[in-house]
């Protein structure tokens, strides 16, 4: 059993570490669908107001539908919001609409199809779990009128996508109960039901939760917006574009990701009039291959098209095989992580710029791939070190593990690096400080 794994782990890692980068499957015609729920005005009272929460939805409505970023039809958004908006064709945001428009699409997205799911408004307790207030919700009516996290974990059992963005800004104490005791919230079970429900179903392959906060308190403002909000809307414009040694057109939910770890932070110290609201900080919970693309930045995609033209002719010219031109058009079309890949699509952009002649840049292609191979001992003992360290971890911790599993995970989650961890370690540690802990964690 352990040679039979020991040859397995051996195979994996060679193969991730020799493999070229590609992202080919990303090119094809995948259809995207986005949710965007906002609710500023309740019309019960003992509901407060999130003025920004409509704004909020409706300038990510017009991002994502920019022909010249995002570019999703019009048809795959459903707007749904408190107030009507014949400009944009929205829906009114009942329980109703909002548990039907999730339903489309958890049930429509394919694995690779993009989805986003974006919730601007109040929320409280429902019992042990949380409910997220609709625009026909009522305080006490709302375990029959709001949006239950139940319903929510109910609809994404169905979802197959691995290519999910939750944005999250959602006070669960956006209520007055006046004189009467407020109801106790299980900050245990907050999210969860984005997560997968139970700890052992959860599956969270291509999923991201984006929250303003912990959850238990408003959320700063901005330019007109959620700070959540006003971050996210300039990364996807074009500032999150930073991956690598140069812009590449693309911004990835990782780079929007890294973009909010920087932003956020330092316009809450800005913009914060208390000690709490400059500490005021967002969470992020990712998956593993949490690496897919968002949208384009036009400052950069029409260049980037175009060397992508010149190359395409040049390889068809020059009679270029089909895993060159293939990993061309990947490198070109895309910032690689590895140091070795971006050292390889320099030289794929001076041979499609004409500075490099197709001899001289076989040479400097077959000079990187093989300063990525590992010497047979050099695996060995790499594989050698990853399943004692499994072994170790399933003998001391305390359910059972299955050790194949363990290492497919750890290899395949190398290139992912997971450099996410301390940073959600931090968002979470302040977050619980005091009564106001966190159940994201």
């Amino acid at each position: 059993m352990t040679k039979a794994i020991l040859r397995g782990l051996l195979g994996i890692f060679v193969l991730t570490a020799t493999a070229a980068l590609t992202r080919a499957e990303e090119r094809q015609a995948n259809q995207p669908y986005v949710v965007l729920v906002g609710v500023g005005q309740y019309a019960d009272k003992q509901i407060l107001p999130r003025p920004n929460a409509e704004a909020d939805a409706q300038a990510l409505y017009d991002l994502v539908t920019d022909k010249s970023r995002l570019a999703v039809d019009p048809g795959h958004v459903k707007l749904l919001l408190g107030s009507a908006d014949s400009k944009r064709n929205s829906e009114p945001a009942t329980h109703k609409n909002v548990l039907a428009a999730l339903h489309w699409a958890a049930t429509k997205a394919r694995r690779d199809d993009l989805v986003v799911f974006a919730f601007f408004g109040q929320g409280a307790p429902l019992g042990e779990r949380t409910c997220y207030l609709t625009s026909d919700s009522t305080f006490k009516g709302r375990d029959k009128e709001a949006l239950a996290a139940a319903e929510i974990e109910q609809e994404l059992k169905a979802l197959k996508s691995q290519r999910v963005l939750f944005l999250l800004d959602t006070n669960f104490k956006g209520f007055d109960t006046g004189k009467d005791p407020a109801p106790e919230l299980n900050v245990e079970n907050l999210y969860k039901e984005f997560l997968g429900g139970k700890e052992k179903e959860r599956n969270l392959t291509g999923r991201v939760l984006l929250l303003a906060n912990n959850g238990l308190k408003p959320s700063l403002e901005a330019d007109g917006h959620g700070l959540l909000t006003k971050v996210i809307l300039d990364g996807l414009k074009g500032a999150a574009d930073k991956d690598g040694y140069e812009p590449d057109g693309v911004v990835t939910v990782h780079e929007l990701v890294e973009y909010v770890d920087k932003q956020l932070p330092e316009l809450a110290r800005k913009l914060g009039k208390t000690k709490e609201e400059r500490e005021q900080s967002h969470i992020v919970l990712e998956g593993l291959s949490s690496h897919f693309a968002l949208g384009r930045n036009p400052a950069v995609s029409a260049k980037v098209q175009e060397r992508l033209d010149k190359f395409t002719k040049l390889a068809e010219d020059k009679g270029l095989s089909k895993e060159v031109t293939e990993e061309g058009l990947n490198l070109l079309g895309r910032m690689p992580k590895l140091k070795a890949h971006q050292a390889l699509r320099k030289s794929y952009q001076q041979l499609a710029d004409g500075t490099l002649q197709p001899d001289d840049f076989l040479a400097e292609r077959t000079k990187v791939l093989e300063s990525l191979k590992y010497r047979p001992a050099d695996a060995k003992a790499f594989a050698e070190k990853v399943l004692n360290a499994g072994q170790t971890v399933r003998e001391e911790y305390v359910k059972e593990l299955n050790l194949g599993e363990m290492i497919g995970h750890a290899v395949r989650g190398l290139p992912a690096a997971r450099r996410d961890d301390p940073r959600r370690r931090r968002g979470e540690a302040q977050d619980r400080q005091g009564d106001e802990g966190s159940g994201a964690a």
